[in-house]
């Protein structure tokens, strides 16, 4: 057991046996280990603000996960986006780079093979019940990869009034 504490409320606490907590703690809340429920936890103002969680996803917003790696959840106008800002004095922006290899290991080099889905983008709306898919775009190998070359089609699918799911419009 190793506490430390001082007047201006920065401390680290670790307890082993009695509770298995780890806290880092500089003011209202900063970090919490909670061992008997296996997440990690950030904040500020005495209120959650990250969690990752015993299966290694990101939470912002949220306690619990939709089964991705990152979630961000809000209730603003603001809250739930995800940005992505580049501020130079220069002609260079932001970008969002989705990719796939066939290999297994991460980093690893394998080639892609026609057909393969090389990355989406979903679009979902609530019924009252449910997050309904509404929308996708997509890219698809179209063709035989290789070196320096990769043949891809973009696919925008669209859910028509009355139907449940997307169905492809362009190409």
């Amino acid at each position: 057991d190793l506490h430390v504490a001082d007047t201006s409320d920065a401390r680290i606490w670790l307890e082993a046996t009695s509770g298995n907590t780890m806290e880092l703690y500089a003011g209202a809340f900063a970090a919490v280990f909670n061992r008997a429920n296996s997440y990690l936890s950030f904040g500020t103002n005495n209120t959650e603000r990250m969690r990752i969680d015993s299966s290694g996803n990101l939470l912002l917003g949220t306690t619990s996960s939709y089964g991705d790696k990152l979630n961000v959840n809000g209730t603003g106008h603001f809250t739930g986006n995800l940005t992505l800002s580049r501020q130079s004095n220069g002609s260079g922006s932001t970008g969002l780079a989705l990719e796939k290899t066939r290999s297994t290991s991460v980093n690893g080099n394998t080639v892609v093979q026609e057909g393969d889905q090389l990355g989406y983008v979903v679009f979902r709306g609530n019924d009252g019940d449910q997050f309904l898919d509404g929308a996708y775009v997509i890219s698809f190998v179209d063709g035989t990869p290789g070196n320096n070359d990769m043949p891809t089609n973009l696919q925008f699918w669209t859910t028509a009034d009355g139907d449940s799911s997307p169905t492809e419009r362009m190409r």
